[in-house]
């Protein structure tokens, strides 16, 4: 066998915490004669293992070694601090159990992961570089892990388990308990509760078939279906590259022109018309049957004339609720828990609660409030000619449109 090429011996230096390598018992205390002694090693002696990011063992044994001689009145110490066959990697090194109980206790209290990240790397110019400073999400992820920080619903690493738990949880609140009715995957309860029912004259959902059928299944169905004309304008905008002509937009403009008609008659004449256009034109041989088959064949869904004095156009308020759950509950991410779901939605209902609170405390006016005290004051300046008053309703002429009615 090869002889091994001892490197050249170094001076030692002073024990540090920024450059030193970690010790670990190398085992368990010995006593001898009312003694004990405890004999710790580097971490990275032992055998070498490939690894993809290199392996923290060195394949020697480094001299580098502590002996603690413990006596009945004093405790005497042997450090060796020599180091052989390895020199200190910053990327090896172990986070102090300091800075993990640091940050341990500000995920504790809330602080995001983001936000401690910021802070360990807010360094200035010329601050050497810590071990401390390569942390990554993942590790911090594996601190909640280690020192069990999680949210308030999750009692159980298996989420159908964390589930029930809470759902017993909360069944002994009594009145104060928020669920009305649980039923786990798999089983079959011939006895479920019939709920009160919900008979809204209007349901607006995205181009997807499942929302309402779902509603329909269990509410039952309603006067007006309509979809988001936000959906329904990025659905053909989306669409636009089955158009195989380099200009899109005046098509583009006679199809929105088209879905805000408020007359039907005029509806309907200018959808032949720019059917019988893409019939025409061999550029727009694909976009006519996505258009055909997906669209023209339900027009009451999304066309303007179908939906006038209703006072709705697009479901953005549910959206932008949507968009609070995701991104100031779940943190952007993807839910793949039921128990996380369900404290994001507990949350959102407490806060929305508090939010009451303080609109009735401090009288606060939201916009809509605002909008509604405005029109009211300008209603006192309409004239009594300019109502005209019908079995269930009124048409209030407009102030500035001669030839506008509005429907009370």
């Amino acid at each position: 066998m090869p002889e091994a090429k001892v490197p050249p011996y170094s001076d030692p230096e002073p024990i540090s915490s920024d450059n030193e390598s970690p010790f670990c018992p190398m085992h368990n205390s010995i006593t001898r004669r009312h003694s004990n002694f405890i004999y710790t090693l580097t971490h990275n002696n032992g055998k070498k293992s490939s690894k993809s990011g290199g392996s923290v063992k060195i394949g020697h044994v480094c001299l580098s070694n502590i002996v603690v001689h413990k006596e009945t009145t004093k405790v005497n110490v042997d450090y060796c601090s020599t180091h052989l066959w390895h020199t200190v990697k910053i990327a090896k090194q172990r986070i102090p159990i300091e800075e993990r109980n640091k940050i341990a206790g500000k995920l504790a209290i809330g602080i995001p992961v983001n936000r401690i990240l910021d802070n360990i790397r807010e360094l200035e110019v010329g601050t050497p570089l810590k071990r401390i400073h390569l942390i990554e999400k993942k590790y911090l992820h594996n601190i909640k892990r280690d020192y069990n920080i999680s949210y308030n619903t999750k009692s159980h690493e298996n989420d159908a388990v964390s589930v029930r738990l809470w759902v017993e949880d909360m069944k002994k609140k009594g009145e104060n308990n928020p669920i009305l009715y649980f039923e786990e995957q798999g089983e079959n309860d011939e006895n479920v509760p019939h709920f009160r029912t919900i008979n809204p004259s209007i349901f607006m959902s995205d181009d997807e078939p499942a929302f309402y059928n779902a509603w329909s299944s269990v509410m039952g169905p309603v006067e007006k279906q309509l979809l988001c004309t936000w959906h329904v304008l990025r659905n053909w905008s989306k669409n636009l590259n089955k158009i195989h002509s380099h200009d899109k937009n005046p098509l583009f403009l006679k199809l929105l022109t088209l879905l805000h008609e408020t007359d039907e008659k005029s509806f309907s004449a200018e959808l032949s018309h720019v059917i019988n256009q893409l019939i025409n034109d061999a550029d727009t041989a694909d976009f006519r049957k996505y258009f055909i088959s997906t669209y023209s064949t339900r027009v009451e869904k999304w066309a303007f004339f179908n939906r006038k004095h209703l006072g709705i156009n697009i479901n953005m308020y549910l959206e932008t609720l949507h968009k609070s759950i995701k991104y100031c509950y779940l943190e952007g991410k993807q839910c793949k828990r039921l128990d996380l779901s369900i404290n994001a939605l507990m949350l959102l209902v407490r806060d929305k609660s508090f939010e009451r609170t303080i609109k009735i405390t401090k009288k606060k006016r939201s916009n809509k409030l605002l909008q509604i005290i405005s029109s009211h004051n300008k209603s006192k300046n309409i004239l009594p000619e300019m109502i005209v008053k019908f079995e269930n309703y009124w048409l209030v002429n407009s102030e500035t449109e001669i030839n506008i009615k509005y429907k009370v």
